[in-house]
């Protein structure tokens, strides 16, 4: 999985460079068979489920040296991007140019209005989260997405600086069909058959 992620990158022309932060000998050289680069192996310190995003990724600035120049961008890509389109690649990095501060990634609509959430007891019961939008229809809902969980793009300052990257982001808009959670092979047989039913489409809103 993390090859196709690396090909992808590579595929989108738009780096001058993909470097695989990891603490694993065995992903690090599946990582340079694809064309990546690891310049370090990641430290046991931050190299559980538990360390956030920003954390890996300021180690990592810090690791290859490139601190000392603010404005350069830094694309923080996941490997569970089989389906991610190369268009939001591009979108995401024309949209960076034109921001001082803060963070570009993808977003996708939720498949059903959240607003309308229920909760349930022990026994079944059923209790609307939000009662002022019980009898309102699904199309008259303001539309919400959430994070994709693909990518996030920014400069070297915000990545260094900023620590909230929802609450200073701007979003890519995604088609849902442009994103599967991979967690298991399942998910991965889903996201192929997905890939062959929609290839060649564009995804990006």
């Amino acid at each position: 999985m993390i090859g196709v992620a690396i090909q992808k990158l590579i595929a989108s022309q738009s780096f001058t460079s993909v470097i695989v932060s990891t603490d694993s000998e065995e992903i690090a050289e599946t990582a340079v068979k694809h064309g990546a680069l690891v310049p370090f192996i990641r430290s046991e310190e931050i190299a559980d489920d538990r360390t956030p995003t920003i954390t890996v990724i300021r180690d990592a600035i810090k690791r290859v040296g490139i601190e000392s120049d603010p404005g350069k961008v830094v694309f923080c890509a996941y490997p569970c991007i089989p389906l991610l389109p190369l268009d939001a690649i591009r979108a995401a990095l024309t949209a960076i140019e034109k921001k001082t501060t803060g963070y570009v990634f993808p977003v996708i609509p939720f498949a059903s209005p959240p607003q309308r959430a229920l909760s349930m007891s022990d026994d079944g019961g059923l209790t609307p989260v939000n009662p002022e939008f019980e009898m309102q229809r699904t199309q008259d809902t303001p539309p919400l997405y959430h994070d994709a969980g693909q990518f996030y793009a920014a400069t070297v300052r915000t990545w260094l600086t900023v620590d909230n990257i929802h609450t200073h982001g701007t979003g890519i808009l995604l088609g849902r069909h442009s994103v599967v959670d991979i967690d298991d092979e399942a998910d991965w047989e889903f996201a192929e058959k997905l890939q062959r039913i929609t290839n060649g489409e564009s995804h990006v809103k």
